[in-house]
């Protein structure tokens, strides 16, 4: 990757949103410990094999967590529809999670 790459990404992700100043002032009464996979909104391990296809794996967990903390419904997505139909990337030879999820909003949440 492009040493600029991360600084790039941060200008241009579709999906990165600023945080309102009201919610780091008051997330202040943080338990001793948390565990989101006991909350029941994360899959179990999936494996990519030997396939570069980290990009997919990684879009599809995060959609399927803020899924289900936002509808109360854990649902396991298909990392292979993004690696065979998201010709954005380049499916087992790598690819980015921005050009992921921009695929999963036009294509399923139109609306968003």
């Amino acid at each position: 990757m492009p040493l600029d790459y991360y600084s790039n990404l941060r200008k241009h992700a579709t999906f990165l949103r600023p945080i309102d100043n009201d919610f780091t002032e008051t997330a202040v009464n943080h338990p001793p410990r948390f565990d989101w996979r006991e909350k029941g909104v994360v899959t179990p391990v999936k494996s990519q094999a030997k396939c570069g296809s980290c990009w997919a794996f990684a879009t599809a967990a995060t959609v399927e967590s803020a899924y289900a903390v936002a509808h109360g419904e854990l649902r396991n997505l298909s990392e292979q529809v993004l690696l065979d139909c998201n010709s954005d990337n380049n499916a087992c030879d790598g690819g980015n999670v921005d050009k992921a999820f921009r695929f999963i909003r036009t294509r399923y949440w139109s609306n968003a």
